[in-house]
């Protein structure tokens, strides 16, 4: 699977990057949906294309989709070093000539 596909739209990193760092914790899609700040039925959209891809575990209880980060998933430690790196980057924004 390439990165593209992996990461995808800006939604999805935001999604990604949020059960990524907390890949602990499952989350509802309204949870996920206002942790992101992101609409509520495109949330949805997105885990089911997540879930088909194994990218994440779904478990429902009661009428609700409990989402997390696949740690079993090749691309889970790839995801998190993405993620890490990008924090250190936005850590060090403007101690560098290039970064602005």
């Amino acid at each position: 699977m390439d990165l593209e596909n992996i990461l995808g739209t800006k939604s999805r990193i935001t999604i990604l990057r949020h059960l990524c760092e907390h890949s602990n914790s499952d989350f509802s899609v309204s949870e996920l949906a206002e942790a992101t700040g992101e609409d509520k039925s495109l949330v949805s959209r997105l885990v089911s294309s997540l879930e088909k891809e194994k990218i994440i575990s779904v478990r429902k209880r009661r009428n609700l989709k409990l989402c997390q980060i696949n740690m079993s998933n090749g691309a889970y430690s790839m995801l998190c070093d993405i993620f890490t790196s990008e924090k250190k980057l936005n850590s060090h924004r403007g101690k560098f000539p290039w970064s602005t």
